[in-house]
C-alpha cells in the first residue's frame, strides 16, 4: 500500500494551503510532530493544542470516521475530518486531513516501559490478556510477575529524557508499567 501512486505531501499542502492555514497550519516545518510511511502530523492551536493529520490511508480514515465525537480513555479524540481537495484522481491514491487531539508525547522510561509490556504481550505462550479494570486482580498479577522478570533481565531503564540509564531498582516500574497497561 505505501507503494501506491499518489501526490506528494508538498502538492497536497500547496493544493490545500487556505484550508489548511485556516486549521492552523501555517509554518508546515515548524508545526510537524512526525512522519510515517502514510502521512505527516503537525501540531496546531485550535481547541488550545491539536493535531491536523495528513494521511493517505484509507484505514485510518474509516476509523476515524467511526470514532468522530465520541471520547474515550484509551483512544485519541478525533475533532473532525476531511479529504484533501484535489488529491483523488486516476489510480492515485488520494490524502485525507484528520484534525485529533493532542497526546503528549511518552517520557523515554515509558517508552521502554510500554516496548517491555509489548514485548511480555508478545509471548503467546503466557496466555496473558490486557486487563480492562484494576477489578482483575488475578490478571494484573500475572502481569506484574512477567514484567518484573522482564525488567530485571533487560540492561537498564532510560531515566526520563535525560539519556542515562538506572538499573532496575524495584517495584516502582513494575508498579509503572502496570498503570500504563491498565
Amino acid at each position: 500500500m505505501t507503494q501506491q501512486p499518489h501526490y506528494p505531501l508538498g502538492w497536497v499542502l500547496l493544493q490545500n494551503t487556505e484550508p489548511l492555514v485556516e486549521l492552523g497550519i501555517r509554518d508546515p516545518l515548524a508545526q510537524r510532530l512526525g512522519k510515517g510511511a502514510f502521512g505527516t502530523a503537525y501540531e496546531v492551536p485550535m481547541l488550545g493544542k491539536s493535531v491536523i493529520k495528513l494521511t493517505r490511508d484509507p484505514s485510518e480514515m474509516q476509523a476515524s470516521t467511526l470514532l468522530r465525537g465520541r471520547k474515550s480513555k484509551r483512544i485519541v479524540q478525533i475533532y473532525d475530518l476531511w479529504a484533501a481537495k484535489g488529491s483523488f484522481g486516476g489510480d492515485l491514491r488520494g490524502w485525507y486531513i484528520i484534525h485529533r487531539e493532542y497526546l503528549t508525547p511518552l517520557s523515554k522510561r515509558d517508552m521502554f516501559l510500554i516496548d517491555a509490556i509489548f514485548t511480555v504481550y508478545g509471548d503467546m505462550s503466557l496466555d496473558l490478556v490486557i486487563p480492562r479494570s484494576l477489578r482483575q486482580h488475578a490478571m494484573i498479577q500475572k502481569w506484574r510477575g512477567y514484567l518484573r522478570e522482564e525488567l530485571i533481565n533487560g540492561d537498564g531503564i532510560p531515566s526520563d529524557d535525560e539519556g542515562g540509564t538506572m538499573s532496575f531498582g524495584g517495584s516502582r516500574f513494575v508498579k509503572r508499567a502496570v498503570q500504563l497497561l491498565v
